[in-house]
């Protein structure tokens, strides 16, 4: 009788040493790109690598899953996730062409984007009074189609340098009227590179608009809808003990003094 089960013993003897085999060897850590000036959101050189970089990598270590995270330009980043060298970037805005190529994930964090510019005795009004008709907005970044209309117009002349702080020395040296810029980035980038700038600058309130930042994922990926569901669900778990907001007010504490309102 004992023979006649020995095909079955090997068998199960087999299948235990193979899942233990697999159980052994660590998944390769899944590849994320993200733009390197970006703060506090994104930056090699920033704690955790900025709040997106730490929300997303907390993310993933919820699902089991380790990262390898490069930093690229964005275009680059952006055409090389489309062109599946990695799995996914960040943080990018929802706009009709991106919907065309990418899965988004949930939001993960919130942000403002608002007009910068000099000092000045009669300030602009975001909509009704703007004095200039120079707006300054790097490559790579969306335009929000409140502004896109004021272009297409002519009452708005869009300038499109290689990145933020590009715009910033623009408008310090009267080359621009405006930056379009992230509330909390301009602020960190007017008071941490700029020295007095932050006396001779002023925001537009309120806000051009608020938006939400996703994870993305190239709808030509493979497992990318399973990917995105568990990255959804992870964001759900981090929120609901806490971890996301414990996050999101780092920036917050971390801080400069802001720009003149």
């Amino acid at each position: 009788m004992i023979w006649n089960r020995l095909p079955a013993l090997k068998c199960l003897v087999i299948i235990s040493f193979c899942l233990e085999v697999m159980h052994a060897v660590k998944a390769e850590p899944l590849r994320l790109t993200t733009g390197d000036d970006f703060p506090p959101y994104t930056g090699a050189e920033l704690p955790e690598g900025g709040l997106a970089s730490a929300i997303v990598i907390a993310a993933f270590a919820w699902m089991n899953q380790e990262v390898a995270l490069e930093y690229r330009p964005w275009k680059r980043g952006y055409e090389e996730t489309k062109a599946g060298q990695y799995l996914a970037t960040y943080p990018y805005v929802k706009s009709r062409d991106r919907l065309v190529d990418f899965h988004f994930s949930d939001p993960i964090f919130q942000y403002e984007r608002i007009l910068f510019e000099r000092r000045h005795p009669n300030a602009s009004q975001w909509p009704d009074t703007l004095r200039g008709e120079r707006l300054c907005l790097p490559v790579g970044y969306e335009v929000p189609s409140v502004i896109e209309d004021r272009v297409i117009k002519g009452t708005l002349i869009l300038i499109k340098p290689s990145d933020m702080d590009a715009c910033f020395k623009q408008l310090l040296r009267n080359r621009t009227d405006y930056v379009l810029s992230d509330r909390i980035l301009g602020q960190s980038i007017a008071s941490h590179h700029f020295g007095a700038a932050p006396q001779q600058l002023t925001m537009i309130e309120p806000p051009v608009s608020k938006q939400s930042a996703h994870l993305i994922i190239a709808k030509n990926q493979p497992d990318a809808i399973k990917i995105i569901a568990d990255f959804n669900r992870a964001l759900i778990a981090l929120r609901a003990d806490g971890t996301l907001d414990h996050l999101v007010a780092l920036p917050s504490e971390q801080s400069s003094k802001p720009v003149s309102k």
